[in-house]
């Protein structure tokens, strides 16, 4: 007939899909382990710590506790990062901050000591590093605390960001009360916190900022049961009592901080039963 049939062409490999993953070479295989480079001492211990925080409930806080203590730590910095961690976790869950007190309490006489790093220092111990980050969270925290103390517009993000910064600093003040209740913090320091914040270090011609009180009442509603338990901690809430009934009288304060003032005073006379 003049004209003839193409032969099929043989499928490519390309056209089927069906294309076999070639083997890497032994050059190509090299390359890749050299990149993926083996996970160092200190990112691994955080990775555990970060889990094992992760983990935490009151309802498990022993086997965590065990967990963590078995954590084998080699220098004064692995224990300073490990207690940061801590730290910032309790501070980032205030609902959870007894729970995370309780495990610092049992933590303290777990871990090692570790030698002075420098002549005439003290040893490295988990109560002194915790103490220090306490301090520097409490010296960090803001002189004001308003909208237009932050640097962006108005709108939902400056909202949520004056809100979570709020809530940071009131759950350190909470963690600082329960450090006391545990004995990891003296009364002595305590009552040098209120003396600055509630009693602005004694110029009481002067009114403080309305998140400093909040922090200030976040404190003693934590201690303050423990406080009347004693006779010279009843004379302190005393003087406490008073500072805040005065400035309630003598300053109008917007109603969720007139609030917060109230219910310490309402805390204290039903003897501190949470209603």
């Amino acid at each position: 007939r003049g004209s003839t049939e193409r032969a099929a062409e043989p499928e490519t490999p390309e056209r089927s899909g069906s294309q076999k993953a070639q083997p890497r070479s032994p050059a190509a295989a090299a390359a890749w382990r050299a990149r993926a480079k083996p996970e160092g001492r200190s990112a691994a211990l955080n990775r555990q710590v970060l889990s094992l925080l992760n983990k935490v409930a009151p309802e498990n806080l022993k086997t965590i506790v065990r967990q963590f203590s078995d954590i084998d730590l080699h220098s004064g910095d692995e224990l300073r990062s490990v207690t940061k961690l801590i730290f910032a976790k309790a501070v980032q869950e205030p609902h959870y901050v007894a729970t995370y007190s309780d495990m610092m309490s049992s933590l303290h006489s777990r871990y090692p000591e570790f030698p002075a790093e420098e002549a005439g220092d003290r040893p490295v111990t988990f109560v002194r590093v915790l103490l220090t980050i306490v301090q520097t969270a409490y010296e960090a925290m803001p002189k004001q605390l308003n909208a237009d103390s932050l640097d962006l517009d108005e709108g939902e993000a400056r909202d949520l960001e004056l809100m979570q910064r709020r809530q940071k600093i009131f759950a350190t003040m909470k963690l600082i009360g329960n450090l006391h209740l545990r004995n990891l913090l003296s009364l002595k320091i305590v009552q040098m916190v209120l003396k600055e914040l509630l009693f602005c270090n004694g110029k009481l011609d002067q009114a403080p900022e309305e998140h400093i009180l909040e922090c200030s009442c976040e404190l003693l509603k934590t201690i303050g049961f423990t406080l009347d338990s004693t006779e010279s901690g009843q004379k302190y809430m005393l003087q406490c009592v008073a500072r805040l009934t005065e400035l309630l009288k003598k300053h109008r304060y917007c109603p969720r901080v007139s609030f917060a003032l109230q219910n310490v005073l309402d805390l204290r006379k039903d003897g501190w039963k949470q209603r």
